[in-house]
C-alpha cells in the first residue's frame, strides 16, 4: 500500500531557518494503519551542512506525541554530495504510533549550506507480512 502527499518547497531566505510542514493522518486516505514512512524531498546535499529534519507524529485528540524522530538533513543522501538528487528517507513506525487521528509534521531546520528544500513528500507505505 503506498499513499503519496505532496507538500511542495521551502526556502531558508523566504522562510526562515525553521519551518514545519503539516500532513493531516486523514491526507493518506483509509490507509491511517501504515509501518513506514516514506519522506522525499530535493536539495543539492552539501556535506558541509548542519541543517536537520525532526518527525512527530501527533494525536489530535490526546494531543500526545506518538513518535519523535530527528536526522541530520545528510542522511537524505542517495547519489553522492554536492549533486542535486531526489533524497528519501525511511521511518518504521510500530502501531501505536500511528493514532486514528493524527499529524505528521516535519521540521525542518535548514541554514545557508541547506538553503532550498524541493518538492517535499510524504509516503505512508505498508511492509508485507512476513510468514
Amino acid at each position: 500500500t503506498l499513499n503519496k502527499v505532496s507538500k511542495g518547497s521551502i526556502n531558508f531566505n523566504r522562510d526562515g531557518a525553521v519551518k514545519d510542514i503539516e500532513a493531516s493522518l486523514s491526507e493518506f486516505g483509509d490507509s491511517t494503519k501504515f509501518d513506514l514512512l516514506l519522506v522525499e524531498f530535493e536539495n543539492d546535499m552539501n556535506p558541509d551542512t548542519e541543517a536537520k529534519v525532526t518527525i512527530t507524529i501527533q494525536d489530535t485528540e490526546t494531543e500526545a506525541f506518538t513518535y519523535w524522530y530527528q536526522v541530520p538533513l545528510i542522511h537524505f543522501e542517495q547519489q553522492g554530495f554536492n549533486k542535486h538528487q531526489k533524497a528519501h528517507y525511511f521511518f518504521e513506525l510500530n502501531d501505536d504510533q500511528v493514532p486514528k487521528d493524527g499529524k505528521i509534521v516535519i521540521r525542518f531546520e535548514l541554514d545557508e549550506k541547506a538553503a532550498r528544500i524541493e518538492n517535499i513528500r510524504l509516503n505512508s507505505l505498508k511492509r508485507k507480512n512476513e510468514f
